[in-house]
């Protein structure tokens, strides 16, 4: 069969799926395309669930699209884990020893609120460095591998926009010294984007409007690219999932793997106490004997603010997105259709009107899942509670709160009290804040206990210097 006769036959079928869906004027300039443009309409329009689309509408467009939530008398606070305990430790040490625990990290983002043209993971971040995340978390990888005498496989899901970039990212830096066959690149789904009316949305006249499918996208990702299946060859029994953005994450922690195994959990979430009623993280909370994660802006104000009898706020536990998931888990997952519920976020977005064609901005529907509704389809599900100044200090912001410079910051003051743990003497301004600029490579050390060990007790910080150990 010729191109063009395939091109011709597929778009048939096409468009008998648009129209048992209402939808086809997505194919109004048809005519006008040439062949290419054709073959790119046609692969947008497949690589959506159409058939599922009525009811996605019906559900997430024709009603207000808001998930229900449980009333405040049946939403119970959750008491976190302490993250704490040689015993655990020594378990999750076990586990990085026998090869069974791989790193998998979000980074489907791209750099464009940081005014950087380049996928997120790229920017670079490091104080004295100007490493990018993706350099640090390479590092770290790279100390546990050396470590336990086993490489820690990577498992990195991108996304449709910056999939070919993050790829040639790491290969024009040789991997960042891992072996290239340790790290696997995915991409997230896609969904359509769709009109108030719920209809397909067009981003040109060849091209649907499509947005990523949101980080709960990556269970069905795992399963469609192979990472699962190449787990299974590498046996890879467990996953530590971390968004891309968080420059104090310890990738792989033996502590909450340890935790995590003892409590026979089929998927695990680190949580800190929130700065305030409203920070922007998700509510962590039981309901009806489960856990569930509630997204701050679906928190209701009134719950937000509750209190106890002693003016403590009631819901305080925020999950920072550091997950133990169990390879067993996501497979059981799959096999049930993942079964993760699609949230709704209205945005405003260039579009063109299939009456003429004319380009005019206007409001889109935005279909995505989010992958803490996990948590609450798992039968045993632990939270952890660490220590913020230690693991948590994401970038989403270019400036104030959640910024590159509110990172850096963060990174500078956690490297002067591990030193000072270590018995060095750094040099703090009147404000108590470190008076030089330090950064301590994760090759080096992902931990104050494990820097006590390799920096000489004397070790003096001159003020104002530039202090990058490694």
């Amino acid at each position: 069969m010729s191109a063009k006769a395939d091109l011709s036959t597929r778009a048939a079928l096409i468009r008998n799926r648009l129209l048992a869906a209402s939808q086809r004027h997505v194919m109004a300039f048809w005519d006008e395309l040439t062949v290419a443009q054709r073959a790119r309409l046609l692969a947008d329009l497949e690589s959506i669930p159409l058939d599922q689309l009525p009811d996605l509408v019906a559900t997430h467009v024709a009603a207000d699209g808001s998930l229900p939530l449980p009333s405040a008398d049946r939403l119970e606070p959750v008491q976190p884990s302490a993250l704490a305990g040689r015993q655990a430790a020594d378990a999750g040490d076990a586990m990085l020893a026998r090869g069974e625990v791989a790193a998998l990290t979000l980074a489907g983002g791209q750099g464009t609120r940081l005014g950087f043209d380049g996928p997120k993971g790229a920017y670079p971040i490091g104080p004295v460095s100007g490493h990018s995340f993706f350099q640090l978390y390479a590092a770290s990888l790279r100390r546990v591998g050396n470590r336990f005498g086993k490489p820690v496989p990577w498992y990195v899901m991108t996304s449709r926009c910056n999939h070919a970039a993050t790829v040639a990212y790491f290969e024009a830096n040789a991997h960042f010294g891992l072996d290239a066959s340790d790290v696997f690149f995915f991409e997230q789904g896609q969904m359509p984007c769709l009109t108030r009316e719920g209809m397909l949305v067009l981003a040109d006249r060849d091209r649907l409007a499509l947005a990523p499918d949101g980080h709960g996208g990556l269970i069905e990702a795992l399963g469609r690219s192979g990472a699962l299946e190449s787990m299974h060859d590498r046996g890879v029994c467990r996953v530590s999932c971390f968004q891309i953005d968080n420059p104090l994450v310890r990738c792989i922690d033996p502590v909450f793997l340890g935790m995590h195994a003892a409590s026979g959990a089929q998927m695990s979430v680190k949580a800190v106490p929130k700065a305030h009623d409203t920070e922007g993280l998700g509510n962590v909370c039981m309901h009806g004997g489960r856990l569930r994660v509630i997204e701050y802006s679906d928190f209701p104000p009134d719950l937000a603010s509750a209190r106890n009898s002693d003016g403590a706020p009631r819901y305080r536990t925020g999950s920072i997105s550091i997950y133990v998931i169990e390879v067993a888990f996501v497979e059981a997952l799959l096999a049930g259709g993942d079964g993760l519920p699609f949230h709704r976020a209205v945005k405003r977005q260039r579009q063109i009107d299939p009456s003429n064609g004319k380009p005019f901005e206007g409001e889109v529907l935005k279909l995505e899942k989010f992958l803490f509704d996990a948590l609450t389809l798992a039968d045993r599900a632990l939270v952890v509670e660490t220590r913020r100044d230690e693991e948590f200090s994401p970038v989403k912001n270019l400036c104030g709160a959640d910024s590159p410079a509110s990172a850096k910051r963060d990174m500078n003051e956690r490297a002067a009290r591990w030193l000072e743990a270590a018995g060095a003497k750094v040099p703090r301004d009147d404000r108590g804040e470190p008076a030089a600029t330090l950064e301590i490579s994760p090759l080096l050390a992902d931990s104050a206990d494990a820097l006590a060990g390799v920096v000489d007790r004397g070790m003096r910080i001159e003020p104002g210097s530039f202090v990058y150990l490694r």
